[in-house]
């Protein structure tokens, strides 16, 4: 997890020092699929989701794949 809050504060840092490149940030990526072996548990996704909006101008998103999408749970990353 320690790497995931550094990886996160880097993505910030960049974000905020270059915005006139960095047109969106993603966080995350194929970390809620069940066949991933980067896992994270949703709640912790989304407070780095929330914790990047607040930090940054540029849109955040998360990236996975359409099988996610198409679960209820997915619900409470999109919001």
């Amino acid at each position: 997890r320690r790497t995931n809050e550094l990886e996160v504060q880097t993505g910030i840092r960049l974000a905020n020092a270059f915005p006139d490149i960095v047109a969106a940030v993603a966080v995350g990526n194929e970390t809620q699929v069940s066949w991933t072996a980067h896992r994270v548990e949703t709640p912790t996704l989304i407070a780095y989701i929330r914790a990047v909006r607040e930090s940054v101008a540029a849109p955040v998103t998360t990236a996975d794949d359409f099988g996610f999408w198409t679960l209820p749970e997915s619900g409470a990353v999109a919001d």
